[in-house]
């Protein structure tokens, strides 16, 4: 029988292996780490980002806020003033009205009395 030598056959050296896995758990935990890191600074610039926009979101809508309020006074105040040249307008239109009426009777007096000196003229 041949005897085997031990040179031509590696023995299994089981620390060896484990110090080599939990190196690469240590490079992956590495690199979690530091996406982790990333993430979370881009997080905080995105956060901030948002905040200052609905700042200005918040200032725009308070400043609208206030013009409508502004506004509704003014339409408030506008509709009285439009309410008493309403009233003013009517009682305008009725003493057009009679103005137009005492014209027309004027004129026709007129023509009866042009008609009246023509004839007496004799045109």
């Amino acid at each position: 029988m041949v005897k085997k030598s031990k040179k031509n056959t590696p023995e299994y050296d089981s620390g060896r292996e484990t110090r080599v896995l939990l190196e690469q758990i240590r490079n992956e935990v590495k690199t979690v780490a530091e996406q982790h890191g990333s993430i979370k600074t881009d997080i905080k610039e995105f956060k901030s980002s948002v905040e200052q926009r609905f700042d200005r979101v918040e200032a725009a809508l308070m400043e609208n806020s206030r013009d409508i309020r502004a506004n509704s006074v003014s339409i408030k105040a506008n509709s009285v003033s439009i309410k008493a040249n309403s009233v003013s307008i009517g009682a305008n239109s009725v003493s057009i009205k009679r103005i137009e009426q005492k014209l027309d009777r004027a004129l026709d007096n007129h023509e009866e009395r042009i008609t009246k000196l023509e004839e007496k003229v004799g045109a």
